[in-house]
């Protein structure tokens, strides 16, 4: 039955079935007919047992006097095809739970995704399995008595505004799931796009999330044009200033462009130009899809070149084992650990690997500094306003040299504060930490605070000719 039609947007009632067979005629008294498919820029499949067993047991209780209603679905209508953009996950187990039926439908939706394969895959062994034990039953599945509201629009963008606006019975799509449909819904042609998506999906989801992150504060964090960053603690907050921008701070129709460092350097055979990273700039601006695609892609593949992975070979490896010993290390803090991060990435895009080591050791004294000027915990909004204040990140930006960029590093002076620095305090803890890699200078056993600074610029610049 339909409810309303306006132009490029139809809504309608019907059987889950009568969806299932739209790609052979229309649905009822309306013009909605099409191939339901899900698009290659959609997340995967992923829901698990929780879900699932609680679709079934909604079905299971069920009145069989009475039609049960899935909720509503939002559909993009384009060339024949039915794309579901809000659905997925309730469609998905839906037919999962209907494969344990003699009658069951074939639907026709092909997947892809090598994460949803395996989802629909282990969620029909899990019920298998919960089958065989007799912890469940699966009644009668009837796609004929199983209703839907149908918002189906011509157009994308507001298949999506829609999508954001409403309460539906499917798990909301997170901020980086947002992103990547806004930009692979901009590439073509289709098979560029794929490659696109399975390169998104090869990574690390959390990966991802963290890198968008740390990429939009680095943005955010301009000294020029200053924007607030929001707490952790506002997931929604977080969500909608990483996605505005990324997708509404975008250009639209915008060029494939990126800016890069270049040095020339002038000797007596002529001028040598090189890139001073392969890097974009972190904050230049970006394009919907191919540009913006890439972009990440490129910081993501740095961010687990130097935080994840081991034994790469570009990568000096005193670095790695730096960073597990004292960043990776116990009594830190989450806030400075982002902080350093972030750090270390605008400075690898603005000069490259080669000074990589220095830089981290000076940087880390420049940041953790927080840790032992403050008299208590270091908190979220701490590590913040330092940053706002000490303008660390357009330091690494403006700086010409590494070097140059060191030395400021290395001369900024700081005063140790000894209150909370017992054996079972954060700062304590922290201060013996320093002892596993510092060794010469530090105790593993003792916490000295005598001449702090000075001990720590002297444990540098000794690890800085270790190994050189």
């Amino acid at each position: 039955m339909c409810l309303t039609m306006l132009p490029g947007l139809e809504v309608a009632s019907c059987s889950v079935k009568d969806l299932l067979h739209a790609g052979n005629m229309a649905i009822g008294k309306t013009n909605i007919c099409g191939k339901l498919t899900i698009p290659e820029y959609q997340r995967s499949y992923v829901w698990g047992e929780k879900q699932v067993l609680r679709l079934l047991n909604d079905l299971n209780g069920h009145s069989a006097e009475a039609d049960y209603y899935l909720g509503s679905l939002i559909l993009h209508r384009t060339d024949g095809k039915l794309n579901i953009i809000d659905g997925q996950q309730r469609i998905t187990t839906l037919l999962i739970l209907q494969q344990f039926q003699q009658d069951a439908i074939a639907s026709g939706i092909i997947y892809k995704s090598p994460v949803s394969m395996a989802g629909i895959q282990g969620n029909i062994k899990m019920l298998r399995g919960k089958l065989v034990s007799g912890k469940i039953t699966i009644a009668n599945i009837d796609l004929g008595r199983i209703n839907v509201t149908l918002v189906v629009t011509d157009s994308e963008d507001l298949a999506y505004t829609f999508f954001e606006t409403q309460n539906t019975g499917g798990k909301r799509l997170s901020g980086p799931d947002i992103i990547k449909s806004h930009h692979l819904r901009a590439i073509r042609p289709a098979a560029q796009m794929n490659s696109k998506a399975v390169r998104w999906e090869s990574r690390d989801m959390a990966v991802i999330g963290h890198v968008i992150s740390l990429l939009a504060k680095a943005r955010f964090w301009d000294a020029l044009e200053r924007r607030e960053f929001p707490s952790y603690r506002d997931k929604l907050a977080v969500k909608e200033s990483v996605v505005g921008e990324f997708t509404q701070n975008t250009l639209h129709n915008g060029p494939d462009r990126s800016y890069l460092t270049v040095e020339v350097v002038k000797g007596p055979h002529g001028e040598q130009m090189g890139y001073m990273s392969g890097l974009p700039a972190i904050r230049q601006p970006l394009s919907d899809g191919n540009n913006f695609m890439d972009y990440l892609d490129g910081y993501a593949g740095l961010y687990e070149q130097l935080f994840i992975t081991q034994g790469d070979y570009r990568v000096d490896p005193r670095f790695h084992l730096f960073r597990d010993a004292v960043i990776n290390g116990e009594n830190g803090t989450a806030f400075l650990k982002d902080l350093f991060e972030l750090g270390v990435i605008v400075f690898v895009s603005r000069f490259g690997l080669k000074d990589l080591f220095g830089f981290s050791l000076w940087c880390f004294r420049y940041i953790y500094s927080l840790r032992v000027v403050k008299e208590r915990t270091v908190r979220e909004d701490g590590v913040y306003a330092f940053a706002r204040d000490m303008k660390l990140l357009d330091r690494i930006l403006n700086a010409f040299s590494a070097e140059g960029l060191i030395e400021k590093l290395r001369d900024k002076d700081y005063t140790i504060s000894t209150a909370n620095c017992g054996a079972n305090n954060v700062k304590g803890k922290y201060i013996l930490m320093l002892g596993n890699y510092f060794s010469g200078q530090f105790s593993r056993e003792s916490i000295d605070t005598t001449d702090f600074d000075n001990k720590l610029k002297k444990a540098i610049q000794w690890q800085m000719k270790k190994g050189s």
